[in-house]
């Protein structure tokens, strides 16, 4: 019995053991791909140029990256090729950001989808446009600071702000798929070597980039969109008896769009019903807004702002026969009979609009400086 017991104890010792690690690698024989960019290789149409971005770990500084530029069919290739390169073994699965050249995305993301394989980077992965994507890289950042990183940072931040949507890897594929609604991806521009700023955003029509909206339009898609808490809208409401200069800054809160599309005979047929509390961040008045018949002036004349910069937005959207506000995917879940989604684009290009705007005053800011007489 005592023997059976030392022997059990020994196997159990034995299995604790086994238990660590067998093999290790190295942190430093690793490339923890932190960002990947897509452009087209200009040399052959059947190519693309995969940059890949990975930190370094130098014993003689804080932090360091390097950047590899490689020309495949696609990433699985792409990956054969950075190993067979270098002595390091591609780690995806953290990837912080994927960006997508401009040319690249207006190209449609149809093969670049399969290219990037979700499984190998990471579904969570934010994603962004750029003129090019390899370019972005190379803006010159401090020495403890990481490109990918950076981005990522700016792309979260910029969001929490009320200024750009968030958009991840899986999201993308999903609404580029799906029938009923359209992806918007951040656009970030390079000013020069050493910033990088949001500006504006890129429309998608299924998996293909068409166009682009400004920074301003896009605060509004964002507010109809109903996918942010807060977001910050210039109005330009003239000169008037409340007013003595005609730009107004304010933060719309809490957007509520009510969509509701019907089709009548073939006839889409859209509802939207606007609603928003606001602050005035940044005014100059005439009269004085803790007054009611005042504030009511002023409600009512960024109403009819924004209800006619809205309007034009959509028809622009029209025009160009994309649907990020998911009409149709509102459609759809109401009337899936009626959804067709090879006649759809053109409903929605053809579709009668009414749209309607409701605001309220939760608080005037405190930049207000009161005016006897104009300038």
């Amino acid at each position: 019995m005592k023997r059976r017991a030392q022997l059990s104890g020994l196997l159990l010792i034995i299995c604790l053991v086994l238990t660590a690690c067998w093999d290790q690698r190295p942190l430093e024989d690793m490339a923890l791909i932190a960002g990947i960019g897509i452009d087209p290789y200009p040399e052959s149409p059947n190519l693309m140029n995969f940059s890949l971005v990975y930190p370094l770990y130098l014993p003689d500084r804080r932090q360091g990256e390097k950047i590899e530029l490689i020309a495949a069919d696609n990433l699985g290739q792409a990956i054969t090729v950075f190993e067979r390169q270098n002595a390091r073994q591609f780690a995806g699965g953290k990837v912080r950001v994927v960006v997508f050249g401009e040319d690249a995305a207006r190209q449609g993301l149809e093969g670049l989808i399969d290219y990037v394989q979700v499984p190998t980077i990471d579904d969570t992965a934010l994603v962004a446009v750029a003129e090019r994507a390899y370019d972005l890289w190379n803006v010159q950042l401090p020495e403890t600071e990481r490109i990918a990183f950076q981005i990522q940072g700016m792309l979260r931040n910029a969001h929490r702000e009320g200024n750009t949507l968030r958009i991840t890897m899986g999201e993308l594929i999903t609404e580029a798929s799906a029938f009923g609604v359209d992806a918007v991806v951040p656009v970030l521009k390079v000013l020069d070597q050493w910033r990088i700023q949001v500006d504006g955003a890129a429309l998608f029509r299924d998996m293909q980039m068409v166009d682009t909206v400004t920074q301003d339009e896009l605060n509004l898609l964002m507010a109809l969109r109903n996918r942010i808490g807060e977001v910050s809208i210039v109005a330009n409401v003239g000169v008037s008896d409340i007013l003595c200069k005609p730009v107004v800054e304010i933060s719309l809160i809490a957007p509520k769009p009510r969509i509701k599309p019907r089709l009548e005979n073939g006839q889409l047929r859209v509802k939207v019903d606007f609603s928003a509390r606001y602050v005035l961040n940044s005014y100059d008045a005439i009269a004085d807004l803790t007054e009611p018949d005042a504030t009511d002036a002023l409600t009512r004349a960024l109403e009819s702002y924004l209800l006619i910069e809205m309007s034009r937005l959509v028809t622009k959207l029209q025009e160009l026969r994309v649907d990020p506000l998911g009409v149709g995917k509102t459609l759809r879940a109401q009337n899936p009979k009626q959804f067709d989604p090879m006649q759809y684009r053109e409903q929605w290009a053809q579709a009668q609009v009414d749209l309607s705007v409701d605001l309220h005053l939760t608080r005037a800011g405190t930049l207000n400086r009161n005016h006897s007489q104009r300038p």
